[in-house]
């Protein structure tokens, strides 16, 4: 049974918007792809994605404030590593839907 969704705060939804727009760029779901349930430095990041320092960094910022990644340092790393599981199988399954739905039609051509 569905929830009615008068019910459901539109706070929620403007809050699961802010989250869904730091998935809208190529880089940040390369990261989080990479990352997967792993838990990743900085520089292994950049030197596997080939991204600037500054360009990760402002994408590590996104990902983290949405609430997807959270970094530690340890001495000279800062590690990266994805807040949930589900983030990793909510990235798996928008690409296998995209995957599915692309099929039928020739956009992704490689």
């Amino acid at each position: 049974m569905h929830q009615d969704l008068g019910s459901v705060p539109s706070k929620r939804y403007e809050h699961e918007a802010d989250i869904y727009k730091a998935f809208a760029h190529p880089t940040r779901l390369r990261v989080l792809e990479f990352i997967g349930d792993q838990e990743r430095t900085i520089s292994t990041i950049r030197h596997e994605l080939n991204v600037s320092g500054p360009n990760l960094s402002q994408h590590l910022r996104i990902l983290k404030t949405a609430g997807l990644l959270t970094t530690t340092r340890y001495k000279q790393q800062v590690y990266c590593s994805c807040t949930s599981p589900a983030i990793r199988d909510l990235c798996l399954a928008m690409h296998k839907a995209l995957e599915e739905h692309v099929c039928h039609r020739d956009i992704w051509a490689v």
